[in-house]
């Protein structure tokens, strides 16, 4: 018996193009190994799937709970940039303090806030000993 064999019990991420004429691309969602039904296309649709999901089109990828709204985005060729207008209003105050020793994030969302502040040149904390 190999060690490479797939495991079915496993989730697999399902592909499939966008049903919705506003966001057009392609869904990405993980799904069990059953994978993906009729009817589950059919709550996709309706916005009662109960999950999260995401949608790529062109450069970008978006998470949606439902279809309703854009939870949080992303440029798939630069993944730290804020691409949500709130967002970059959020780190506005950078402009002030451009070198913070400590920033607060409360709740994660879609975690741009926390990647954008991860990346070294983004959030540069001060030199130990200055205020």
């Amino acid at each position: 018996m190999s060690n490479d064999r797939i495991d079915d019990d496993k989730p697999h991420l399902i592909e499939l193009p966008s049903p919705f004429t506003l966001e057009p691309g392609t869904v990405r969602l993980i799904e069990p190994a059953e994978g993906f039904a009729d009817e589950q296309l059919d709550r996709l649709r309706e916005g009662t799937l109960g999950r999260p999901f995401m949608i790529d089109y062109g450069r970008t990828r978006n998470l949606f709970f439902t279809i309703t709204a854009v939870q949080s985005a992303m440029h798939l060729d630069d993944p730290n940039a804020l691409v949500a207008a709130y967002t970059r209003k959020m780190m506005a105050f950078l402009l002030f303090m451009p070198a913070p020793r400590h920033v607060l994030m409360i709740g994660l969302g879609g975690g741009s806030l926390a990647k954008f502040c991860y990346r070294p040149s983004n959030c540069v904390p001060a030199p130990r000993g200055s205020s």
